[in-house]
């Protein structure tokens, strides 16, 4: 019986040394696949992805409206900001201090 336990065990350790080369074998051809450029464009996408916050103003809404309202709060600042200022040179059209007469004095020439 001796010899017969040797053979079993000596084909269990067989077997499971082929079953390792395998697995290992497989790890090795996809390490050999793995692409450096196209894992680091995907990473570098995923990083500059912009995160959309999942509430606006303590409401929670669908991301698409997020978006758009937040888009819209971008109008009204640049619109905001160009408030009482000439649309082509960004210049304040009232200067702060100047009176009716000074300012018809100086566009009205």
């Amino acid at each position: 019986m001796y010899l017969k336990f040797r053979a079993s065990r000596i084909a269990r350790t067989k077997k499971k040394e082929l079953a390792f080369r395998s697995r290992l074998a497989q790890k090795v051809n996809e390490a050999r696949k793995f692409d450096v450029d196209e894992y680091i464009s995907n990473y570098l996408e995923d990083f500059n992805t912009p995160l959309v916050p999942g509430t606006y103003q303590g409401k929670r809404l669908p991301k698409w409206l997020i978006l758009e309202l937040m888009e819209q709060d971008k109008q009204k600042e640049r619109e905001k900001s160009l408030e009482g200022k000439f649309f082509t040179t960004k210049e304040d059209i009232v200067k702060p201090g100047e009176t009716v007469d000074e300012f018809i004095q100086r566009t009205w020439k």
